[in-house]
């Protein structure tokens, strides 16, 4: 049976293997996780992947990239979306699976949803993150341009 969530996968893997992903991915191991649901809940933290992220060559980058957008999909769909040979695509999702970025068998290969998400931009640059406005309980500093002038430009500043 395939499994459903990268923690049955974890689950499923030997100790040497557990211990490579610890050693590839050290921010994993500290704290020590006390099960293979926690393992899998730090894998997937937004930093954590970030930080996988930076070990990838182009290939696996692009490879990652392919489970993404086809979604859980068998080996077969994600070696004929990648432009490389399927050996070397096989190659780069086994690196992929040891880095617990991808999980699941041959036939149906899945990452984690947050990877899917789509951001909704701010409608200001200078929004926070989740808000679409600005603050208004803050004070202006120097290089704000203070309320709207007579003429439409930013301020009446001299």
């Amino acid at each position: 049976m395939a499994p459903r969530t990268l923690a049955d996968q974890l689950r499923s893997w030997p100790d040497e293997r557990i211990a490579a992903l610890l050693q590839a991915r050290p921010d994993l191991a500290a704290p020590a996780p006390t099960d293979s649901a926690q393992l899998a809940s730090r894998a997937v933290v937004r930093v954590s992947v970030a930080r996988a992220l930076d070990l990838l060559n182009r290939l696996q980058a692009e490879t990652l990239l392919a489970v993404v957008q086809v979604g859980p999909a068998p080996t077969s769909v994600i070696q004929s979306v990648v432009n490389a040979s399927p050996a070397a695509v096989a190659g780069a999702l086994d690196r992929l699976g040891e880095l617990a970025l991808i999980w699941g068998t041959e036939g149906g290969l899945a990452t984690h949803d947050r990877g899917r998400r789509r951001r909704r931009p701010p409608t200001r640059s200078h929004a926070e993150p989740g808000r679409a406005e600005p603050r208004r309980d803050r004070r202006p500093g120097p290089n704000d341009p203070g309320p709207p002038g007579r003429d439409g430009s930013g301020g009446d500043r001299d």
